[in-house]
């Protein structure tokens, strides 16, 4: 893990926070794989930077805000994790939700090449296990 790697990952979610998914979008990988969490109707293993865009678009567009509190980012082998508190309101709702989840990344030449959602830290280890 670089410090220039976790930066990357700190960029991205700074873009995020600032509602600028343009700008979030310039530090993904075109090749990119992606997993959202298995309770997301997205569930399941997706490449390409399109078909990403489309899904954070989307997502996004469903809440009038999302925060993203990124915790402490830890190298897990030759990937990153971190637990995140998440922050919401749905478009319409008066109810503001909170969700700590936990996010793997791998960063390659200064782009996020994997991006993987869990429900919490034990479940992305088992994943990792599983796929290493």
């Amino acid at each position: 893990m670089s410090d220039g790697d976790v930066a990357v990952i700190q960029a991205v979610y700074a873009a995020w926070n600032d509602g600028d998914i343009d700008r979030m979008l310039e530090s993904i990988d075109p090749e990119i794989e992606w997993r959202p969490g298995t309770d997301s109707p997205f569930a399941g293993l997706h490449k390409g930077i399109d078909d990403y865009e489309r899904y954070v678009r989307s997502w996004a567009s469903t809440f009038e805000h999302v925060e993203i509190e990124l915790g402490e980012i830890r190298p897990v082998g030759d990937r990153l994790m971190a637990e995140q508190l998440q922050r919401s309101r749905m478009r319409g709702s008066t109810v503001d939700l909170e969700a700590v989840v936990t996010h793997v990344w791998r960063v390659r030449d200064g782009f996020i090449a994997e991006w993987f959602s869990f429900r919490d830290e034990r479940e992305a280890r088992a994943f990792l296990e599983r796929h290493a």
